[in-house]
């Protein structure tokens, strides 16, 4: 849900966006901090002003809140290696977890970052598969 959510706000950052929106900026990422409960998370470690690539990377990366998209995948990772026939999951789970942690929203564009955030949602999607043909289809593919 993170992640989709970060996709959304990423138009947030759209250089084309008008002033008035501007205007309103950091009261946007405030309300998307509180719609994910982690406004005093963030407060807390990152200590300055609200602004979009800061809120951004705290929700991609932080290992600590529960809700950002580095810590879902690390648990997801736990979830599954404690689980018998996990296969090559755990390969793939790094690869999603090294994608995840290569994005820097400082350095891309509002288009890349939605590209980059939707592959991230393809990638997401692809991991469900496979957890599901693992664990939950192989009864009835035979």
């Amino acid at each position: 849900m993170t992640s989709r959510i970060l996709d959304l706000a990423s138009l947030l950052l759209a250089d084309s966006r008008s002033d008035e929106m501007r205007q309103y900026e950091t009261i946007l990422w405030v309300n998307i901090l509180k719609a994910l409960n982690a406004q005093l998370m963030y407060r807390q470690q990152v200590r300055s002003s609200v602004n979009g690539d800061d809120v951004l990377n705290f929700l991609l990366l932080n290992a600590n809140l529960p809700r950002s998209v580095s810590c879902c995948i690390a648990e997801i990772a736990g979830c599954i290696n404690a689980l018998p026939n996990h296969d090559s999951l755990p390969e793939e789970i790094v690869k999603l977890e090294t994608y995840v942690q290569a994005i820097n929203t400082r350095q891309t564009t509002q288009a890349q970052l939605r590209e980059i955030l939707d592959d991230l949602q393809n990638k997401l999607g692809e991991l469900h598969d496979q957890i599901s043909n693992n664990w939950f289809k192989q009864g009835i593919a035979e």
